[in-house]
């Protein structure tokens, strides 16, 4: 999409969706059917897992691992991982 870097060594997954000006750092991962929205910010060495949501402006801490099927909220500062099936909104 428009305005959308993807640093060396990330990988993106089948049927993904990385919208509009968002960043995938170095080495980072990103899982099959996953949905990125607007502007969000996956620093280095991230792992986001399959069928996973995550909305716009949310920013990923380095190292961070978010599991399958989780729906991170927009606007979110993701600091520790999350295990799978999990929902994280409100600042």
């Amino acid at each position: 999409m428009h305005k959308v870097v993807i640093n060396a060594g990330a990988k993106i997954g089948d049927y993904s969706i990385i919208n509009t000006g968002s960043i995938i750092e170095h080495d980072s991962r990103v899982g099959n059917f996953s949905h990125l929205s607007t502007g969000v910010i996956s620093n280095g060495e991230t792992s986001i897992g399959n069928n996973t949501f995550i909305g716009s402006g949310t920013i990923i801490m380095e190292q961070i691992k978010i599991g399958n099927d989780c729906i991170v909220g927009m606007g979110q500062q993701v600091r520790h991982d999350l295990s799978d099936n999990s929902t994280y909104v409100g600042n």
